[in-house]
């Protein structure tokens, strides 16, 4: 039986149509001490294209918690009667240690007048199977998608890899510092993420995914026109914005500050250092900004404007909350993905920064439908986005 684990909450809007996508029908998660949106261990979750999985829940054995606390906890929560409890198993603990949990389940269930046994999560997901069959269970309703509240999620999905995108779409030069068909980094990278805290993250992983954002930014800033700035300096500022909404913020360069104004979503815009505010030492001094990524380049020619963004949608009613490359890195061109997350079905325009000969519907899991859409000279395609539904779109030549 396949069951969708997550060891770290991770409610996220998205990810019942995911699961349903892989064939998974029931997913286990964290029970949540604090705040309960319901006073149950048990749901139905619906996500925000209204795809529905069952969620159980279950309660960590930490620090030698009782078993019998953790079923006054939880017990009056349970309505299917079933409570799972996890414990860490370290390797590096001895054998004894590991067994005295198991030991110690006859004088639990003694003491609760419970059946107490060692089991799994299939197990769980099971019963709980059972038991929705011929009962019904609270709705638990992800109408939106999750604030970024992890700064590692946020530099993964918006710094880092909309920026390989781009930069991998670009023809070559012999000068390129970003790796190219650089997949499956990206998809360890995700992998050490999902199994780690955001801090122990960022201290595994932070250096490289910052190096990788910023050869990528670095090569796309050499593609700008920079010669069509109107006043012309010994270094340019190109700004990356990681937002769906434009920016406008100060970026620290040495003791200068210059400010970016009007920064596109998804985008990058270049801007003129002028001979006044220009030092030798500037060009290896540290930038600093809030939520911008910044680098400096000179004066060249090249097929971006100054600035530009790798996709715009024509309206707020369809949320990009996608921009990466496609997972197999034989394949081209650019993934876009998004929704709708409105009550009624809403039209539609995408505009990529270049025009892609073809732009092909896929599956969550990126495989092909057979639907294709129009594209326009300009390489803009338009759609209908029907309510909740997330859309996958893969752009390639």
């Amino acid at each position: 039986m396949l069951v969708g684990y997550f060891p770290i909450s991770r409610e996220s809007a998205y990810l019942p149509q995911i699961l349903k996508s892989f064939g998974i029908n029931v997913a286990i998660a964290e029970f949540p001490t604090q705040p309960r949106q319901f006073e149950a261990m048990e749901f139905i979750w619906e996500g925000i294209d209204r795809t529905q999985v069952l969620l159980g829940t279950y309660l960590p054995v930490r620090d030698g918690s009782p078993l019998e606390a953790i079923r006054e906890l939880s017990g009056p929560y349970s309505a299917t009667g079933h409570l799972l409890a996890l414990s860490t198993w370290d390797a590096s603990e001895p054998e004894a240690a590991t067994q005295r949990l198991l030991k110690d389940l006859p004088a639990v269930q003694v003491k609760t007048h419970d059946s107490v046994f060692h089991s799994n999560l299939s197990a769980y997901a099971k019963a709980l199977e059972t038991y929705a069959m011929g009962h019904s269970l609270p709705i638990m309703r992800s109408t939106e998608a999750v604030g970024w509240q992890n700064k590692a999620e946020q530099a993964l999905t918006w710094e880092l890899e909309p920026l390989l995108a781009w930069a991998d779409a670009l023809e070559p030069q012999e000068d390129d510092y970003h790796i190219r068909q650089p997949q499956l980094i990206v998809q360890r990278l995700w992998k050490t993420f999902l199994e780690n805290q955001e801090q122990t993250f960022l201290e595994k992983a932070g250096e490289e995914l910052e190096a990788l954002g910023w050869r990528a930014l670095l090569d796309i800033s050499k593609r700008v026109n920079t010669s069509l700035l109107p006043e012309i300096g010994p270094l340019i500022l190109v700004v990356y914005n990681p937002t769906d909404q434009p920016i406008t913020e100060a970026v620290q360069v040495g003791d200068q500050s210059f400010t970016a104004i009007d920064v596109p979503p998804f985008g990058i815009k270049a801007q003129t250092i002028s001979s006044e505010q220009y030092h030798e030492t500037m060009a290896y001094e540290e930038l600093l900004t809030d939520n911008l990524l910044a680098v400096l380049t000179d004066i060249h020619d090249g097929p971006l404007p100054l600035s530009a963004s790798i996709v715009t949608a024509s309206s707020a009613d369809f949320r990009i909350s996608a921009i990466k490359l496609p997972e197999d890195s034989d394949r081209d061109g650019m993934i876009v993905r998004g929704y709708n997350p409105n009550r009624e079905d809403k039209m539609v325009t995408l505009v990529p920064w270049r025009a892609f000969k073809t732009v092909e519907v896929v599956t969550m899991d990126e495989a092909p439908t057979g639907g294709n859409l129009a594209v326009e000279v300009d390489g803009e395609v338009q759609f209908r986005a029907t309510p909740h539904t997330i859309l996958t779109l893969w752009f390639h030549d």
